[in-house]
């Protein structure tokens, strides 16, 4: 079976990544949308905790994003993200922290 005339296979395979197919990529673009657009919608209403706040809890899901350990069988790792995530919920609020943990989420995905 030949890779020649599809976009990206041949570079993809040399990377030793399959390249995702369209429906993968338009389930991932509905996905990060809707999440987008529902974080919109909540944060109308809410008022916004002070910056400072904000700032602070944004460095500590950074720092829990990147905080990750093997699971005992060595086959997973665990992250404290979910922990810390679900601690701020009743200190900032879905205004609070919804911002906070998207700019974490993204500033931590290239480490």
């Amino acid at each position: 079976m030949s890779a020649k005339g599809t976009v990206g296979t041949t570079s993809a395979r040399k990377n030793g990544t399959a390249p995702l197919s369209p429906t993968t990529l338009s389930f991932v673009g509905g996905v990060v949308f809707l999440g987008v657009f529902c974080t919109a919608l909540l944060l109308l209403g809410e008022r916004f905790p002070q910056p400072r706040t904000v700032l602070m809890w944004m460095v500590a899901f950074l720092a829990s994003e990147v905080m990750r350990f093997r699971t005992p069988t060595g086959k997973g790792n665990v992250s404290m993200a979910s922990t810390i995530h679900l601690a701020a919920v009743p200190i900032l609020g879905l205004s609070g922290l919804l911002p906070a943990v998207w700019v974490s989420r993204l500033a931590a995905e290239p480490v």
